[in-house]
């Protein structure tokens, strides 16, 4: 299959050391690794949290972000390796529903999981061994143990895709070796503190063992003894093997890994495990070299030089995504977000729907109760007449003020202004409790015929109340027409002549409503500058009706000057 075109940035971070590789693939599907570089890492367990580490690792990662080739605008990715990372090859019995593979995915790779990290979050990759049967391989690592490797990686500024473990990135050594024809095909990775071991049978993995065990217990150059123990703990996993699958050897041995760079190591393992053939892999069958950007770090072209940076050069062929491609790390929290906002969706869309209808009703009932309460309040409503422009004063005065807001009208309006003077007249015309103004209307003369007092209320008894008629209308009598002589001087407003003042509202008795009357057409004296104005001339219609609350209600039409 060709290999897709593009720039490939590849990490692996073990214990001692983190790599970089960047691997070009032309449009023939030629790969070239353009750049490489190592640097020396403190372990993990140097510091003293993980927020620590992180910061330490964003800070090399960084370092070389400077001198990798084009890297916001290639494919990265990086491997992980762990203690903590367990890796086990399943064969379920039949082919699973997507639910049924959710299922195996929690209950296995929970029970993976060492007993300090048990029941906690964990990450998984995977990938399809085989079809028929289907069997696939199931990587798990506990989410606080990737965490600070992420947070690395978004603290140094690097946006990666692709978190492959390293036993997927040895998958990828099929295309370097010829595993199908043997029978029994092992690799071992060799690492600082730990060791990868995956074993083959046609091409196909059937064993894999993480063995916490590596270079870090030996010296440079590793002695005999030293090599000896290690070479022990190996051998216990292919016997393991052995005796599961009833394979009697093993025919062919890779050798990858930082600490299988040293001569005495190969030649160690070909006398101890007595393989047909051991090999360390041919990379440059698959990979030209080229100059490193930044010097001549690729100077020399023997396997020994390239050969630590295998996993980190599997890594970039990984992320190709051609082949049978595995599921990363990433792939998996990525399924894991869409499945948590699907469920959140879920439960949410029914929820917003709900609350939208249960809003879209309080809404409308609100707007009905708001109408009701309106035309309750505004029970003085005239019949429907021309529209006119409103001027700021007959919008104050339609909407009515009770005494409690004249002084903040004050403000609003210029003490001279007539329209104020004439609420103050309205409401100190009145005693303070006998007489409750609840609306004030101005309109033209026209207007005012159209004007009564609403209908009683049910419960509003049918009759005569404090010797009243109900709902009965009074012409104005010359008690209430003002007493002073008219002249230019003292008009209110040559705006307000001719207009009729409406007032609404409720009063004690028939003699408390009187006085109100009287006093409304009073002129008003400024003993200060020894004026008059008249500010009513004469009330030209009033109405009265019994109320429930054992008062008057009434109804005042009164004309300016």
């Amino acid at each position: 299959m060709k290999n897709k075109p593009g720039l490939r940035i590849s990490f692996d971070i073990g214990t001692k050391a983190l790599k970089a590789v960047a691997v070009e693939t032309d449009s023939c599907g030629a790969r070239t690794l353009v750049y490489s570089e190592s640097l020396a890492l403190q372990p993990e367990s140097s510091f003293a949290d993980s927020d620590d580490f992180a910061c330490y690792l964003a800070e090399q990662l960084s370092s070389l972000k400077e001198r990798l080739p084009n890297i916001k605008s290639a494919d990265v990715s990086f491997s992980f390796s762990h203690r903590e990372l367990q890796v086990k090859i399943l064969t379920p019995d039949e082919q699973l529903s997507k639910e049924g593979y959710e299922n195996l995915i929690k209950s296995e790779g929970n029970k993976l999981l060492s007993p300090m990290y048990k029941g906690t979050p964990f990450n998984y990759a995977s990938k399809i061994i085989s079809k028929t049967p289907f069997s696939f391989a199931l990587a798990v690592v506990p989410a606080k143990v990737l965490e600070p490797y992420q947070e690395a990686f978004l603290k140094s500024g690097i946006t990666v895709r692709d978190i492959y473990p390293h036993v997927f990135l040895n998958d990828k050594l099929q295309e370097i070796s010829d595993i199908n024809a043997s029978p029994a095909f092992s690799i071992l990775n060799f690492g600082y503190t730990g060791s990868h071991l995956q074993i083959y049978t046609g091409g196909l993995l059937k064993f894999y063992r993480f063995i916490p065990a590596g270079s870090s217990d030996m010296q440079t150059p590793p002695t005999e003894k030293e090599l000896d123990n290690y070479a022990q703990k190996i051998r216990f996993s292919f016997d393991y093997f052995r005796a599961v699958t009833k394979q009697t050897s093993t025919e062919e041995m890779m050798v990858i890994g930082g600490s299988a760079a040293e001569p005495s190591v190969l030649s160690f393992f070909v006398r101890y495990f007595n393989p047909t053939k051991i090999t360390t892999p041919k990379i440059t069958n698959h990979l030209a070299l080229s100059p490193s950007k930044e010097g001549d770090l690729l100077s020399s072209t023997s396997e020994a030089t390239i050969g630590e940076f295998i996993p980190a050069i599997m890594g970039a062929f990984l992320s190709e995504k051609s082949g049978n491609r595995p599921e990363s790390f990433l792939e998996s929290l990525r399924q894991k977000a869409a499945h948590n906002r699907e469920t959140f969706l879920s439960v949410a869309i029914p929820i917003a729907v709900l609350l939208f209808t249960a809003f879209a009703v309080f809404s409308i009932k609100l707007a009905t109760d708001y109408s009701l309460i309106t035309a309750d309040v505004q029970s003085i409503t005239p019949k429907p007449a021309k529209p006119k422009e409103n001027t700021t004063s007959d919008l104050l005065l339609s909407c009515g003020i009770s005494q409690n807001s004249l002084s903040h009208l004050e403000k609003l309006m210029d003490d001279s202004s007539s329209l104020f003077e004439l609420y103050k007249k309205i409401f100190q015309a009145k005693p303070s409790s006998n007489i409750i103004i609840e609306e004030i209307l101005l309109r033209t003369a026209e207007e005012s015929e159209t004007l009564e007092l609403p209908e009683p209320e049910e419960d509003t008894t049918s009759g005569a109340s404090n010797g009243f008629p109900q709902a009965e209308s009074l012409m104005s009598k010359p008690l209430y027409t003002t007493s002073l002589e008219i002249s230019e001087d003292n008009i209110l407003s040559a705006d307000l002549s001719g207009k009729i003042i409406v007032i609404k509202g409720r009063a004690a008795d028939m003699p408390e409503l009187g006085n109100y009357l009287g006093k409304l057409v009073e002129p008003v004296y400024n003993k200060k500058e020894r004026t008059a104005t008249v500010l009513i001339k004469k009330i030209t219609k009033f109405t009265t009706r019994a109320s429930k609350h054992n008062s008057l209600d009434f109804l005042i039409q009164a004309e300016m000057l």
